[in-house]
């Protein structure tokens, strides 16, 4: 014997009552329990018989009206699904209940879960004779799909001749709120073997003398030794052994991942003195690595390896199943154990992977030389080594904007360069010339400031706390102090010109920098060795 809600997709049931009060208590529970499963409900029965349920739905709080309207219940009358001018087709009705499954798990629903009133069925010209072939095409068809039904046989309706022949058809019985055992359930027989009552005989007679757990209400004729121990005759020896005795560890999960029940092999894994119910698996897991685990959807299983850091040092490593189920997981496995092999195997590894690793490192240490190498002559041949780049120009100057719109204090930025020569005398524009108005521009900058190399021979300087003035006093001390004389009245002066603009409130750094760039291009115009306002 067990409860209504160990009920599992795949089960076919037998319902027979005798008041309308006891089959509505029956039906609301099994209702709910599809409902709280997220299945969806098929109902077949004349509308009147689905008010009464909605009606105690009610009463408890549940309004069908919504889960009707969200199809997770589907109500329909015998006729509907086979009409009365052509009577009741067996196979064709098998063909709707299969459809309506599917249909269920296209929608989303974790299963399809039916329930009919029989006497409905009769009244639609079915004949008894139809009734059990349908039922029998039932026990064919219910074995490995997300489909569980509930036939419901008022037992005065019928007549006790047929009650025998419906009790050998169904694999359990639903008898007030507890589901049993059917041992007279008979499993399909090949059609030439229909009618040999002494089978069935020899079937009852070979269950009982061999003290055969009752037959699974999974599928017909599902049975054997662990759903014998689970289900039925001996679940404390099972119980036992995986709860006190072994080392296997199992453990129960919400859709959540969160820990409801666990045994003892799993305690001592996580090396738990105290139930951990309530706390979620991850709390016990290698970090971040519960969100790539393969948790599969419910009467689906994956193999795969949990690592438990139970105590923040030592890993332990759990070679497991993780089986879904409608109402969460269950996960059942081994803790690796390695043998002295295992250890040194697994030390010879570790010792090529670092091997390799060590040999790795050292080429990339002799490319940092060679880099640092290439640096060096860089700064040597590069007059504006030692200057920041224009990224780190737009950084500073970014936040000088923002302390400057924050504070009010005035600011100011200097784009300036030796100017250009004439075509002939280019190439008196040499590395020196730029070493020694890097140099200048170093010395009169104050801690504050800020220089950067731009392309083209520009250099910028930030210049915080300077107004408009300031910043031309700044530029002209260094025009005046670069120039550098002809050496002849046919050649050229050495002069640099500079740009200078202030900060205004809606500035933008892009926009300033554009300001003072276009000041030093109009300096440069008007003959050069000049400062730019802009």
């Amino acid at each position: 014997m067990h409860r209504m809600s160990d009920l599992l997709p795949g089960d076919h049931l037998c319902y027979l009552y005798e008041s309308e009060r006891e089959r509505r208590e029956v039906l609301i529970m099994f209702v709910r329990q599809g409902l709280d499963w997220h299945e969806k409900i098929l109902y077949v029965a004349e509308p009147p018989g689905f008010e009464g349920l909605a009606e105690g739905l009610r009463a408890q709080g549940v309004d069908p009206a919504g889960y009707v309207e969200s199809g997770q219940i589907t109500v329909l009358a015998p006729s509907s699904l086979f009409g009365t001018d052509r009577g009741f087709d067996p196979p064709a009705m098998l063909e709707i209940i299969e459809g309506e499954t599917q249909k269920a798990m296209d929608q989303g629903f974790n299963g399809l879960r039916v329930t009919v009133e029989t006497q409905g069925v009769l009244k639609e010209r079915a004949g008894e004779h139809l009734l059990l072939e349908f039922e029998n095409l039932l026990n064919g068809f219910f074995p490995g799909k997300r489909c569980l039904a509930l036939c419901q046989y008022h037992r005065e309706d019928f007549n006790p001749a047929l009650f025998h022949q419906v009790l050998a058809i169904h694999p359990a019985v639903l008898a007030g709120n507890s589901v049993h055992r059917n041992p007279y359930y008979v499993p399909p027989r090949a059609p030439e073997a229909e009618g040999d009552a002494m089978s069935d005989v020899e079937t009852w007679l070979e269950r009982l003398g061999a003290g055969e757990g009752p037959v699974k209400a999974g599928g017909a004729g599902s049975s054997g030794m662990v759903a014998t121990l689970f289900r039925w005759e001996y679940p404390e020896v099972l119980e036992q052994y995986l709860d006190e005795l072994s080392e296997v560890a199992v453990a129960i999960l919400d859709r959540g991942k969160n820990i409801l029940h666990c045994n003892r092999g799993f305690l001592r894994l996580l090396n738990q003195s105290n139930d951990p119910g309530g706390r979620n698996l991850a709390e016990f897991l290698i970090a971040d690595s519960l969100a790539h685990l393969p948790f599969p959807p419910p009467g689906a299983y994956k193999k795969t390896r949990l690592n438990f850091l139970p105590n923040g040092s030592v890993v332990h490593t759990l070679n497991c199943f993780i089986f879904g189920t409608l109402q969460g997981y269950v996960i059942v496995g081994e803790k690796i154990m390695l043998t002295n092999n295992d250890i040194v195997a697994g030390i010879s590894n570790l010792t090529n992977e670092l091997a390799s690793v060590t040999h790795e490192l050292q080429k990339k240490c002799v490319a940092l030389e060679r880099a640092k190498a290439v640096i060096g002559k860089l700064a040597v041949s590069n007059p504006a080594a030692g200057l920041c780049s224009h990224s780190s120009l737009m950084e500073e100057l970014s936040r000088a904007v923002s302390l400057a719109r924050r504070h009010g204090g005035p600011l100011s930025l200097a784009v300036g360069g030796p100017d250009p020569l004439t075509p002939a005398r280019a190439h008196d524009r040499s590395e020196e010339t730029l070493k020694a108005f890097v140099a200048l521009l170093a010395d009169s900058c104050r801690k504050e400031d800020f220089c950067a190399c731009l392309e083209d021979g520009r250099f910028a300087v930030i210049l915080p706390h300077t107004d408009l003035s300031g910043a031309a006093v700044f530029a002209k001390k260094i025009t005046e102090s670069f120039l550098r004389p002809a050496a002849s009245e046919s050649a050229e002066n050495l002069t640099v010109s500079f740009g200078i603009t202030g900060f205004a409130r809606e500035d933008t750094p892009e926009n300033i920098i554009r300001r003072a760039a276009t000041a030093l291009d109009e300096a440069r115009r008007a003959g050069g060795n000049r400062v730019e306002e802009r």
